[in-house]
């Protein structure tokens, strides 16, 4: 996808008399798209996604995953539900609503973290922002999940975003020859304090 990826354009070189498109937001909105992908490898930043399948039903302001796959490296995942209103939170402020199932049967989540920049310890600790607008439910059914230094097994579970709030539930685990479960809750309501 690297390749359809807008490159900054020179000003001086762009076609100063460009007709303007109006817009048929009528249009937009009740548009409808089936969408069937599957590719064998995909190039999107810096991932490498292999066996790529997607079978998705595409309106403006909705699409229903019935079936997205892909691998990255040893990291194998699965997803489908529901999204909607993303039109109205792209362009109106609007809130995007959701439920997505998320499946894995080995899932290396330390490939997507980033390492933190060393720091003399002097500086405080800076807050992850939750999104506004957003209300989606993920649920989890990891088999094996490496985190850090941690193997956890059957990691399941419900992630809750809603109100600027993570919200942990039902999360349970195998991991260090017991199991646990936790609950919990992040929230960047109030930011500044």
């Amino acid at each position: 996808l690297n390749e359809w990826m807008a490159a900054p354009t020179n000003a001086s070189t762009q076609n100063k008399e460009q007709a303007e498109v109006p817009i048929d937001e009528a249009l937009i909105k009740s548009s409808s798209l089936n969408l069937k992908l599957d590719g064998k490898k995909v190039l999107m930043n810096e991932y490498v996604m292999d066996n790529v399948s997607l079978d998705a039903n595409l309106a403006a302001n909705a699409m229903a995953i019935n079936n997205f796959q892909m691998s990255i490296k040893e990291s194998d995942m699965k997803i489908s539900g529901n999204v909607a209103n993303a039109y109205e939170y792209m362009f109106n402020n609007g809130t995007i609503d959701g439920t997505v199932n998320f499946t894995s049967n080995k899932f290396d989540a330390n490939q997507f973290m980033t390492e933190p920049e060393q720091s003399s310890g002097t500086e405080p600790m800076s807050v992850i922002p939750v999104p506004k607008n957003v209300r989606m439910k993920i649920i989890t059914d990891i088999q094996n999940l490496t985190y850090t230094n941690l193997q956890l097994s059957n990691f399941k579970g419900e992630l809750e975003v809603l109100n600027e709030e993570v919200s942990l539930r039902n999360m349970t685990t195998n991991v260090l020859g017991g199991k646990i479960a936790m609950e919990g809750l992040y929230g960047t309501t109030n930011i500044s304090s």
